[in-house]
């Protein structure tokens, strides 16, 4: 049987003045792209997004999701007549991966509708119920500066990356925080909602906020945030349910993200920080 699931190697480059490097132009098919790979990089001296870095840690709760969607599929697509196994065992994949695309599609269209409202206050039709929970939430916010799709490059510490947004306490302070969409589950024990938030997500923030700091040296990350926008409407509305993180625990989770920077060289044989050139 030939491999029923392929390794995804696309990944998110950036070059050194923080422009997008995710594609490169195709040589054996001209007139098309590809997805970087670090052959394209290392002349440029690219370097590696945030959830780049972070793919060299294991994350078990997206191969449990991808594990239940083949189950299900499996379990509710119908046979054709004569189909053997390994047909349908491909098409299988497809669908449970069809299903985790059009998940995906749907989180990309919450976020950047969140952020267009945060732009001007527009609200798409298609997504008014997740952007109003939305401000409700960024209520917290009122009457400070904010910003989105907020561009950061490390060079010292060799990584790149597009925070959702940041909004500015003062002059001198910062928040970061991502946006995030689920089906959120309720918890069968408590009866309550129960968002999955994932330790993936503390450390992205973390590299975020200290390239930040990097690029804006007088300025001070006062923590994060997390917040979870869920899909499943209850009487035609969303909720969200936030989670913050204070200095301490990004400390924490930078040294998690630095660990895993430091293996991502090893492996790749490539080291794009400053002081390595």
């Amino acid at each position: 049987m030939s491999a029923l699931v392929k390794t995804d190697i696309s990944s998110h480059w950036y070059l050194r003045d923080g422009t997008p490097f995710h594609e490169v132009p195709n040589k054996s098919k001209p007139g098309e792209m590809r997805p970087t790979t670090i052959r394209d990089a290392q002349p440029v001296r690219a370097v590696p997004s945030v959830t780049n870095i972070l793919g060299m840690i294991d994350k078990p709760a997206i191969a449990n999701y991808r594990v239940e969607q083949g189950i299900l599929a499996s379990l509710t697509l119908p046979r054709l007549p004569g189909e053997s196994d390994e047909d349908f065992a491909h098409r299988v994949v497809e669908d449970s991966e069809a299903h985790m695309k059009s998940s995906q599609k749907a989180g990309t269209g919450i976020d950047e509708a969140c952020k267009r409202w945060i732009v001007d206050r527009s609200i798409d039709d298609e997504f008014a119920p997740y952007v109003r929970a939305f401000a409700e939430w960024f209520k917290r916010f009122d009457g400070l500066r904010s910003i989105v799709d907020v561009r950061i490059v490390d060079l010292a510490d060799g990584y790149a990356g597009t925070a959702d947004g940041i909004v500015f306490e003062n002059d001198r302070q910062f928040w970061v925080y991502d946006i995030k969409s689920q089906d959120v589950k309720i918890d069968k024990r408590t009866g309550k909602p129960a968002p999955g938030f994932y330790p993936e997500w503390p450390e992205q923030l973390a590299a975020y906020c200290a390239g930040f700091e990097e690029m804006n040296p007088m300025l001070e990350c006062l923590g994060a945030f997390s917040a979870v926008v869920d899909r499943k409407l209850i009487d035609g509305e969303s909720r969200v349910f936030p989670k913050q993180y204070l200095p301490i625990n990004l400390g924490l989770s930078l040294s998690t993200f630095q660990a895993a920077a430091t293996i991502w060289r090893n492996r790749k044989g490539y080291d794009p920080r400053e002081t390595a050139h």
